[in-house]
């Protein structure tokens, strides 16, 4: 069976237990390939295992596979994460959203929500406090702890689950170290909300705002003039004493302005012309504009924000999000979809560029269109700090540190890093306010007195967010997350609940390789070049193979997910009745090499073909229109039986 949770992608997720048939089991985290691997070779032998890895092409989805679970057996699945806190004017934010319950793939029951929240701060708790549900608190003596438990709220889980709380010192910058015995470093963590300049005349922040508008041919008429009516919008909501630019882009780009323009009426009119003129053709590549943009200088105490209005539908995707990781500490990017967009795109670059998406889902209303513009711009036109510092003890070696970007008004400053060598003293953030001009300084001490704390929750976060921020290659993400023992698009927790003997009528198999075939299947056959091709058929399902009384289970999937669950197997002969007779199941398995029995199974590669809403027929022809799935079998050493 299959489940997918959707996450947060600075989620660390750093353990998997489960409790199946009443026995507890702990994920083993290694390499994804290995992990695969020990996955399907316990399925193979009968045992019950689990996989737990981000979706390939989703790493923010976290999928769990679950293999042999016997009929009325239940398994309880475990994930343990650390995560930062967000804010909210003013105050902290712990945000479970209602996405992150399993998305089952196979049948499902109701089930409730139950949270229990621990607060523990190093200065009093002012309050707590829930928009979304009821909730009871119970404070300690002293108010530097707090749990909170959900009330009376006996439903599904349909809103996130959104906790405020406030402390004494929240504008104080605080430096929380740890020392685990493991490690021959400390991580360290800074975090507070810092005060920045803000008068109640003039709120909005000055800086440079480019719009980058796709006019691919992906941007139909409809996306496009909605798209032209919210750059409008964004234009004529600036604030006073910013610049600005205008970049169309498809397989090439053009700027509205040479250099970015000084905010006048005239400059705007200018540009809300250039904009009524784009039409949509091309392919999409944003690198070359983002490139233009993003080597050129800051102005200092005019932060840069770029806003990118796409439907997604961009050619060079990650070549872009990787650069645009390297010049966050510079430049703020935001996202803004249209029409039916690829949100994956949306919301990955404006992770990347620590910015805020937003999307325009139905572009036929200008209710829609105002309100999203709004929105972003109550965001991003905010005073901030720019041009941030941090000057740590001259006795620190810093080894690793996260990427730090400009900060707007009522958001957290947190940094977190790897250091050696580490000694009491003071450390000073500085940054530059937007509305002043000003350099401004806030101090934090460090004291080493006491115990170090010996916990890991800074290692796993700072490793997380430390993974994001640089572009590493697969071998250094490996390294780092074996070493700090957290998930990652590279690694996987695998666990196997072992049975003294293998289930009844379980067929063992192993090495099981798959591999997606974008070229049509070509047919050949190992052995005798006169064998027919022959039909090998279970029952009904969506992916998967089970022989027997569905014991034969997990063997790969098809396009498809959950397995195939056959009450009789039939070896026919491929004559175009039974063909015929076949192609109202939804799944069928072709086998390269004829048998006369399952106890002489010697198949070499099977191909399933899934059946979509076209008759595809089947044979060599019918096979050139679709994607097989092909699965590589090795014989297992043990007899099968019928």
């Amino acid at each position: 069976q299959e489940y997918g949770c959707s996450i947060e992608d600075d989620l660390a997720e750093y353990e998997v237990k489960a409790n199946i048939e009443v026995k507890e089991l702990e994920g083993l985290l290694t390499e994804k390939e290995k992990a695969e691997t020990i996955y399907h070779d316990a399925i193979a032998a009968g045992h019950t295992a689990s996989l737990a890895k981000y979706e390939s092409e989703n790493s923010d989805l976290l999928k769990i596979d679950i293999g042999n679970l016997q009929g009325g057996a239940i398994a309880v699945i475990r994930i343990k994460a650390f995560k930062k806190l967000t804010t909210a004017t003013n105050r902290w934010t712990l945000r479970i959203p209602a996405a992150d319950n399993p998305k089952y793939h196979a049948r499902s029951s109701p089930y409730i929500w139950n949270a229990t929240t621990c607060i523990s701060s190093d200065s009093i708790i002012k309050w707590v406090s829930s928009e979304s549900h009821p909730v009871n608190v119970a404070f300690n003596p002293t108010r530097t702890k707090a749990t909170v438990t959900l009330g009376n709220y006996k439903k599904l889980p349909d809103v996130d689950y959104v906790l405020f709380f406030s402390t004494e010192d929240i504008g104080v910058p605080k430096v929380h170290l740890q020392k685990a015995k493991n490690f021959s470093h400390y991580a360290a963590l800074i975090s507070f909300i810092p005060s920045i300049n803000c008068t109640e005349e003039f709120q909005m922040g000055t800086g440079e705002y480019i719009f980058m508008l796709d006019v691919s041919e992906s941007m139909n008429a409809l996306y496009m003039k909605a798209a032209k009516e919210a750059l409008k919008i964004f234009l004529k909501s600036l604030p006073m004493g910013c610049f600005f630019n205008v970049i169309s882009f498809n397989s090439s780009f053009e700027k509205s302005f040479p250099k970015h323009a000084p905010y006048t009426s005239d400059n705007v009119s200018t540009a809300i012309q250039t904009i009524g003129k784009f039409s949509a053709s091309e392919k999409a590549f944003i690198l070359p504009p983002l490139k233009e943009v993003l080597n050129q200088e800051i102005t200092l105490g005019y932060p840069r924000s770029i806003f990118i209005l796409t439907s997604g539908e961009i050619e060079d995707e990650k070549e872009a999000i990787d650069f645009i990781k390297t010049k966050k500490d510079s430049t703020r990017v935001h996202t803004i979809g249209i029409g039916n967009q690829d949100k994956s795109f949306i919301k990955n670059v404006a992770r990347a560029g620590n910015g805020y998406c937003a999307y325009i889902n139905n572009c036929k209303s200008d209710e829609d269109l105002t309100s999203t513009v709004i929105k972003v711009l109550s965001h991003t036109t905010k005073p901030s700090l720019t041009a941030i510092s941090i000057q740590w003890p001259s006795d620190w070696k810093v080894i690793k540190q996260g990427i730090i970007s400009t900060v707007y008004l009522d958001e957290p400053f947190i940094v977190l890093l790897f250091a050696e060598n580490v000694r009491s003293g003071s450390v000073t953030i500085s940054g530059v306010e937007t509305l002043t001009r000003n350099r401004v300084s806030f101090k934090a001490q460090i004291s080493m007195q006491g115990e170090a704390d010996e916990g890991e929750t800074i290692y796993k976060i700072a490793a997380k967010q430390i993974m994001y921020d640089y572009v590493m290659d697969k071998e250094e993400d490996v390294r780092m997350a074996l070493k700090y023992h957290i998930l990652s698009q590279n690694t996987s927790f695998v666990l196997v609940h072992k049975r003294d003997a293998p289930a009844e009528e379980a067929i063992e198999l192993a090495n099981l390789e798959t591999e997606l075939r974008k070229e049509h299947w070509d047919m050949e056959r190992e052995g005798s070049s006169d064998l027919a091709p022959t039909m090998l058929r279970g029952g009904r399902g969506r992916g998967g193979i089970s022989f027997g009384r569905g014991r034969w289970r997990g063997i790969g999937s098809g396009r498809g997910r959950g397995r195939i669950r056959g009450t009789k197997i039939e070896i026919r002969d491929r004559e175009e009745e039974e063909i015929e007779r076949d192609r109202s199941r939804s799944k069928s398995i072709c086998i390269e090499e004829s048998a006369p029995a399952l106890d002489d199974l010697r198949f070499s590669k099977i191909a399933f073909k899934t059946k979509g809403k076209e008759d595809m027929g089947w044979g060599k022809e019918g096979a050139k229109r679709i994607a097989p799935h092909t699965v590589s079998l090795k014989k297992s050493s043990k007899k099968r039986k019928n």
